[in-house]
């Protein structure tokens, strides 16, 4: 396993991470031991959940786990604010919360999860502050921000005197690079970890899918066949599966930290572990590069979520 700086901090990561979003959901408990467990084998510490996965229950699976295993110091717990919800009386109860369910005495990252636009920044962040002030939460990001909507909220921590964001979670695979254009060259300017999710395009990124039996849940254009198509003929002649391909490709992208496996079984953690052996070569992200072209992006939804207008309030 490789291991990543977590932005500038001293905190090593997995270059792997293991999303939960499936937990009490498609997997039950018992598969999700079996996945935790594997994944701590292969050499996996960082995992990624979030107040509202299984109202609360994904949280609660990874505690009972972590607390029976007596894993919990190896491990790099990732956890969300509630979206669109970043006054402080909200962080402060659900940090608490999400302590409890988690059976741990601090969470290693906190993100909020999407901006709140009408909010003033400096509550939202003094409150974090007091939290990492306490021990409760080590280390603070994002997921779903704007490029400068983290650059304000680094400037406000600067001018305050406050602990400032370390992340970025974003939506990011071959069929949405749009991240490239502004929040990489961001991220890798000052010197913040981006974690990224989706890294398989909701699963067409795989050989589920074909032109006689396409997907329920999303339209597959032209543009994206061409991509999928070219993604296998490369795995075919390689001797691995589209999905690793796509993982890895994701792992050798510049400014990439990790991205978020998200399996619904130990199976498919198995053939996520094995992108970790996938070479991606020069003439492999050429040929990516002609189907899908950087920083481009073939669905609106892959934009990301509601993103919001300017504060009214600053700081």
């Amino acid at each position: 396993m490789e291991y990543r700086n977590l932005g500038r901090t001293g905190v090593k990561v997995s270059a792997l991470c293991l999303g939960t979003v499936k937990f009490s959901g498609k997997t039950d408990e018992a598969e999700a031991n079996r996945i935790l467990g594997r994944a701590m084998e292969a050499g996996i510490n960082f995992l990624d959940t979030a107040h509202v996965y299984g109202a609360g229950e994904g949280e609660r699976i990874i505690g009972r786990y972590l607390a029976e295993s007596g894993r919990r110091d190896g491990v790099v717990i990732t956890t969300k604010i509630q979206p669109q919800a970043n006054d402080r009386r909200t962080i402060l109860a659900q940090a608490r919360e999400s302590l409890r369910r988690l059976q741990t005495d601090r969470i290693d990252l906190l993100l909020l999860h999407r901006p709140s636009p009408d909010l003033a920044l400096d509550e939202t962040l003094r409150a974090l502050d007091d939290l990492v002030r306490a021990g409760d939460v080590l280390y603070i990001g994002t997921s779903g921000f704007r490029s400068w909507q983290i650059l304000e909220s680094l400037w406000a921590s600067r001018e305050l005197g406050l602990a400032r964001v370390v992340c970025e979670q974003a939506v990011y695979s071959l069929l949405a690079r749009w991240i490239e254009q502004e929040l990489v060259p961001m991220a890798r300017t000052y010197g913040l970890g981006l974690m990224v999710w989706s890294p398989l395009g909701a699963g067409l990124l795989t050989e589920r899918y074909t032109r006689e039996n396409p997907p329920a849940h999303a339209e597959v254009t032209e543009p994206m066949w061409a991509v999928l198509e070219t993604l296998r003929r490369l795995a075919r002649e390689k001797g691995c599966t589209a999905s690793q391909l796509a993982l890895a490709w994701c792992l050798a992208q510049p400014g990439i930290t990790c991205p978020i496996a998200g399996p619904s079984s130990a199976r498919q953690l198995e053939d996520n572990l094995g992108a970790l052996d996938v070479e991606v070569t020069d003439a492999d992200r050429a040929a990516l590069d002609a189907v899908a072209p950087p920083g481009s992006c073939f669905r609106q939804d892959w934009l990301g979520l509601p993103f919001g207008l300017p504060s009214r309030h600053r700081w």
